[in-house]
C-alpha cells in the first residue's frame, strides 16, 4: 500500500517563540480511507473525495486538514504555531470543538481502525464550516448517505460525558445512601469505578495524540492540525455517604434515666467537627458522613462523671442509636478510714440521692 508522506523538519528558536519554520514535502498517492467520500456543498461550489491519511514523517504523528479539499503545497513554506492566531480562520469555540473531536476520534481507545480518522476528518470540516452542508456518500458526488451514524453518536456521546465530567472536579459529593451513590456513578461512563474518598479519574489517552497541539500553516496550500494531550485527563473529587445517626445519653447507679442538656465536641479524624447538646429526650439527631469520630464529654449532671472519650466509626454497619452511659461519681475516702461507721453511712447517702435523682 503506497503512503502519504509528510515530511516536517522542526527547527525550533533559540528563544523559544511559539513559531517554527518547517521545511515540508508533501506528496499525495492512493493511501486514502476507502470507500468514504465526503461532499461538500456551499453556495455554488460542489466538492468531493476520498479522505486522505496524513502523518508527520518524523515520529508518524498523524495531522488533519483544516480546509475541505484545497490542496498540500508541496514545497518550502510551511511554519508551525503552538498556538492559534489570526492566520488561521477558526473560532475559539471551533478550536475547543476540534480538540475534543480529534482526541475522542481517531486513536482513542477502540478508534484505531481507519474508518476513525476519516470520521474524525469529516466532523473538524463541520466544525470549521459550520454553513457548508458536509456529509457522507457511497460515490463521488453521490447522494447523502447515513453512514457512520453509530460511529459519530459514539464520539458525540464521549464529548459529552467528558464535559459533564469537568464540573465534578476539586468539588466534594455527599450522598445519603448507596442508592442515590449507584445512580451517580451511572450518569458517566467515566465514573464506573469511583468509590468513598478522594478519586482521581483519568480519561484514557489517545495514542495519536502529540505532546502540543500544532497548527501548520502555508500562505496558499492547506493548512493542517496536529491534536494534542492538552484535554484535561485527570478529575480529581471527593464522594462520601452520611447516614442519620442518634445519641442517646442515660445517667444513673445501677438504674439509668435520660441525661438533658448533656454537652459534647464531636472530633472526625481528629479534628473539631461539631459542639452538640443532648435534648429533652436525651438525644442528638446527627447526620455523619462516612468515617472515624471521638466524642468527649464537656458538659453533664452535677455530681455524676463524665463518659470516658467515645470512639466509633461510622459506616454501612454502624447502629442507627448509639446509647451512652456514666455514673455516679465514686467517693475515694483513705484506706483508713474506708470501715468507718460514719463514712460508710455518708456514702450510702449519696448513693441513695444519686439513685432518687435517676428517676
Amino acid at each position: 500500500m503506497k503512503r502519504i508522506l509528510l515530511l516536517l523538519i522542526c527547527l525550533f528558536c533559540l528563544n523559544e517563540v511559539q513559531a517554527y519554520d518547517v521545511e515540508s514535502s508533501f506528496y499525495y498517492d492512493d493511501e486514502k480511507v476507502t470507500g468514504m467520500w465526503i461532499t461538500k456543498e456551499k453556495g455554488t461550489v460542489l466538492m468531493s473525495g476520498l479522505p486522505f491519511f496524513l502523518k508527520r514523517q518524523e515520529d508518524n504523528h498523524f495531522v488533519y486538514c483544516l480546509e475541505p479539499f484545497v490542496m498540500i503545497k508541496q514545497e518550502v513554506g510551511y511554519e508551525g504555531y503552538y498556538e492559534l492566531n489570526s492566520l488561521f480562520s477558526v473560532s475559539p469555540e471551533a478550536l475547543e470543538r476540534i480538540r475534543l473531536v480529534s482526541y475522542f476520534g481517531f486513536g482513542y481507545p477502540g478508534h484505531e481502525a481507519d474508518k476513525w480518522y476519516g470520521i474524525t476528518q469529516f466532523l473538524i470540516w463541520k466544525a470549521i464550516d459550520p454553513e457548508a452542508n458536509i456529509y457522507f456518500s457511497d460515490e463521488r458526488y453521490g447522494p447523502e448517505v447515513n453512514n457512520y451514524r453509530e460511529e459519530i453518536e459514539e464520539i458525540e456521546f464521549l464529548i459529552t460525558q467528558y464535559q459533564a465530567l469537568l464540573k465534578y472536579n476539586n468539588q466534594k459529593y455527599v450522598f445519603n445512601d448507596y442508592e442515590s451513590f449507584e445512580k451517580f456513578k451511572e450518569e458517566n461512563i467515566f465514573l464506573e469505578d469511583v468509590k468513598i474518598g478522594q478519586n482521581v479519574i483519568e480519561i484514557p489517552l489517545n495514542g495519536n495524540s502529540y505532546k502540543k497541539e500544532i497548527f501548520f500553516y502555508h500562505e496558499s496550500g492547506q493548512d493542517l492540525y496536529m491534536p494534542s494531550t492538552s484535554l484535561e485527563r485527570k478529575i480529581t473529587f471527593e464522594v462520601n455517604l452520611k447516614r442519620n445517626i442518634t445519641l442517646k445519653k442515660w445517667y444513673g447507679s445501677g438504674k439509668y434515666k435520660v441525661e438533658v442538656g448533656a454537652v459534647f465536641d464531636i472530633y472526625k479524624d481528629d479534628q473539631f467537627y461539631q459542639n452538640v447538646k443532648t435534648n429533652n429526650l436525651g438525644e442528638i439527631y446527627l447526620e455523619l458522613e462516612f468515617g472515624d469520630y471521638k466524642l468527649v464529654q464537656k458538659q453533664g449532671k452535677e455530681g455524676y462523671s463524665f463518659i470516658d472519650d467515645y470512639l466509633f466509626t461510622v459506616d454501612e454497619n454502624t447502629t442507627n442509636t448509639i446509647n451512652l452511659y456514666n455514673e455516679a461519681k465514686i467517693i475515694e475516702v483513705p484506706d483508713t478510714m474506708k470501715n468507718s461507721f460514719f463514712i460508710q453511712i455518708y456514702i450510702n447517702i449519696v448513693r441513695y440521692i444519686n439513685d432518687y435523682r435517676s428517676y
